[in-house]
């Protein structure tokens, strides 16, 4: 049985997250490898039965879950500790490719799993699966594919991965404009940005918003960690009062636009709206400053 999440992505897209109110779990007991299993089997078999609104709606326990478990990888290797020992000091992900050229990682429930895909003796490690994500994010792989030979198996995109690594559950398709809610109690870490990908953003988006600063008043570019996850570019802005609906009529989708264009392979990118959270404008102000401002509207 073999289900896809939201399909494949040749070409990987920044996503678009807004800071609003609370999504992120409580932390709960480690993930046994027969829930995973049952719920990857089960998932497997309602997914003929559903469309994809419904199918996506049964997504939020699984990354729950995933967020919770050890996935066992295969190293090229030999670690400190391996056969489902904890996580080596230094360890390199074997990767493997699919049939359109892209390369990812393939991982496993249980041992059982891994040979039922190799049947040779393999060295692997336990890792937690939001580390992994963060370091398939961090080596700009397309996919993690887990038990690829069974009896159930799951693709993760890099737009996926992305909020794992942060410790988060992807939203849904259809509410991807309305953001992803972030909880008031996660810590945030933010710091100026230092890479070009950053300042050829900022000029770009610069121009765009100058063209509509009736409507901004005030945007940042940064860099961002969310719950301790891997550090990534994102962008805040806030609009002047009265024009909020701005932000998801157009502003959004222009801002999506302009950072597809700038950042590389694997990149992604957050958006923050302001007029939401005073105290992370707060943060910001104390780093670095904001590439544009409408001093009119702040007038």
């Amino acid at each position: 049985m073999f289900w896809n999440l939201f399909g494949s992505r040749k070409s990987q897209k920044p996503s678009a997250r807004a800071s609003e109110e609370g999504l992120v779990k409580r932390r709960r007991p480690s993930t046994s490898v027969a829930e995973l299993e049952a719920l990857m089997e089960r998932l497997a078999d309602e997914m003929a039965l559903c469309d994809e609104t419904e199918f996506s709606s049964l997504m939020a326990p699984f990354y729950e879950m995933l967020g919770h478990a050890t996935i066992l990888v295969p190293t090229v290797e030999s670690p400190e500790r391996d056969g489902g020992g904890e996580k080596p000091a230094s360890y390199r992900l074997m990767t493997v490719q699919n049939p359109e050229g892209e390369t990812g990682v393939a991982v496993f429930t249980s041992p059982e799993t891994l040979s039922m895909w190799i049947h040779e003796p393999m060295r692997y490690v336990g890792i937690p699966f939001r580390t992994l994500s963060a370091k398939v994010m961090e080596q700009g792989l397309d996919f993690v594919l887990i038990n690829p030979a069974g009896p159930a198996r799951a693709a993760l995109s890099p737009y996926e991965l992305s909020y794992l690594a942060d410790g988060l559950a992807p939203p849904r398709r259809h509410a991807l404009e309305a953001g992803m809610n972030v909880a008031p109690q996660t810590e945030i870490t933010v710091w100026a940005p230092t890479t070009l990908s950053a300042q050829m953003l900022t000029e770009r988006l610069k121009g765009c918003f100058g063209q509509r600063e009736r409507w901004v008043k005030s945007a940042y570019v940064f860099d961002v960690s969310i719950a301790q996850g891997p550090s990534h570019l994102a962008m805040a802005i806030r609009l002047t009062e009265g024009e909020e609906e701005r932000w998801q009529q157009q502003l959004l989708g222009d801002a999506l636009a302009i950072s597809r264009e700038v950042l590389e392979r694997n990149q992604y990118m957050d958006f923050f709206l302001l007029n939401e959270s005073d105290d992370l404008e707060r943060m910001l102000q104390s780093v670095t400053e904001p590439f544009f401002e409408n001093r009119q509207a702040i007038g």
